[in-house]
């Protein structure tokens, strides 16, 4: 007996919260995990109120500092927008109607359940890192004229391309027109995992509105490896914990439009993050660390943030004799779970880059929740069917936003190189 479109809106609209939530809390375990807490937020807009002045930046006058005068007893409000990120549950029709039974059918939508949930997930891990989707490997001898607005990115047998990060839509900057010298901005149209050739359309504007198709030369605009961003720029996407946890303020997402834009107005003690450079890494570095945030912030920091490749390089570090730096927790089915470092939990989420641990305060950074990862429904159903494929097609999105009330709570150790 064949599944019909009314199971499948049941379906989805009875479990695909739940599903997708918990896949998407599984492929984010910084999220899932509840290291970081989420804020329900009904409006649309929200406001933070950064203090200048007052307990907060007298913390350390005794290192001769003068206590703060004039406009910086002025508190700045910053706001920050929500961001959506979404993706599609989608079930080929012809595989609906052939289900040998209801029971299969069933499954059938409960396996794009979870894919469409761990799909959403990575793109959350990578918003909240700043960890770009994917990262072009262009080289200019392999496809240096355009025609028809039309740019491929060819695989070579020396360089072959990743095209597991490329999605249809996705937008790829970093490119320039070698005649005019113009920035160009590209939208991949077409991805072929098989010969890793990945297609894109290139326009001359940022709004993606005029195609360009002079034939031109395109080369990299002076990075040797153009980052592939979701649909939009920066300015547009969810700021980033690492940005925030940079020492400077106009970072990344950070005073981008929608995200803290007037945070650059703003030079107080608590809207500064701290970082330590760390090369080869070194417990000297995390401990530096340490100290440069219980010194910045007055108080300690409550989690460490890595992913499995530094969690190694900080194993290969730990000797018999760190005796308070480590304590080996157990998970729930008693397995060997995450080291510890000074006695604080390690997060151990892929998501995060392999140059960078980030130290996290709890206290001063939350996830703001406009709408949590559900399906789209204009109040009767939760699917549609697609009117160009045969497919059922139902969009499944969230809206966030990191809410950070002060910055000196967060920090990292950057630039590690091994």
């Amino acid at each position: 007996m064949a599944i019909k479109l009314t199971d499948i809106e049941s379906l989805v609209a009875r479990f695909g919260n739940k599903v997708v939530t918990e896949q998407a809390n599984l492929e984010t375990p910084f999220v899932g995990k509840g290291t970081i807490s989420k804020m329900n937020h009904s409006g649309t807009v929200g406001i933070v109120n950064v203090k200048s002045g007052g307990i907060a930046a007298t913390a350390f006058i005794a290192d001769a500092g003068t206590l703060p005068t004039g406009d910086s007893k002025k508190p700045v409000q910053l706001a920050y927008h929500p961001k959506a990120l979404f993706s599609r549950l989608t079930v080929p029709r012809i595989s609906a109607l052939t289900a040998i039974s209801k029971q299969d059918g069933v499954n059938i939508v409960k396996e794009q359940m979870e894919t469409v949930g761990a799909d959403l997930g990575r793109t959350l891990g990578r918003a909240l890192f700043s960890s770009s989707l994917a990262v072009s490997t262009h080289q200019d001898a392999a496809t240096s004229t355009v025609a028809y607005g039309t740019l491929q990115f060819a695989a070579t047998p020396a360089a072959p391309l990743d095209t597991t990060g490329y999605r249809v839509g996705a937008r790829v900057d970093g490119f320039v027109d070698t005649s005019a010298g113009t920035a160009l901005f590209c939208e991949v149209t077409a991805v072929d995992h098989t010969s890793g050739i990945v297609t894109m359309n290139v326009f001359t504007d940022s709004a993606m509105a005029t195609p360009y198709s002079a034939g031109n030369s395109i080369a990299d605009s002076g990075a040797s490896s153009p980052t592939l961003r979701g649909a939009g720029t920066s300015g547009n996407s969810i700021t980033s914990l690492l940005d925030l946890a940079d020492s400077t303020v106009a970072q990344g997402t950070v005073t981008q439009a929608g995200n803290y834009s007037a945070a650059s107005a703003s030079a107080t003690p608590e809207w500064k993050g701290s970082e330590t450079a760390g090369g080869t890494l070194a417990i000297s570095d995390l401990e530096t660390q340490s100290r440069k945030l219980k010194r910045q912030s007055g108080r300690p920091w409550d989690v460490l943030v890595m992913n499995s490749t530094n969690l190694g390089r900080y194993s290969d570090l730990l000797t018999a004799n760190s005796r308070f730096d480590v304590q080996i927790q157990k998970t729930a089915d008693g397995s060997p779970g995450s080291l510890a470092f000074q006695g604080k939990p390690i997060i151990v989420d892929e998501n995060m880059p392999d140059g960078d641990i980030l130290f996290f305060t709890k206290a001063d950074t939350k996830l703001a929740v406009w709408r949590d990862f559900k399906p789209d429904s204009d109040g009767k159903g939760a699917s549609m069917v697609d009117s160009t494929n045969l497919t059922y097609d139902t969009q499944i999105f969230g809206l966030f936003n990191v809410r950070c009330t002060s910055r000196n709570g967060l920090g990292k150790v950057n630039a590690i190189t091994g």
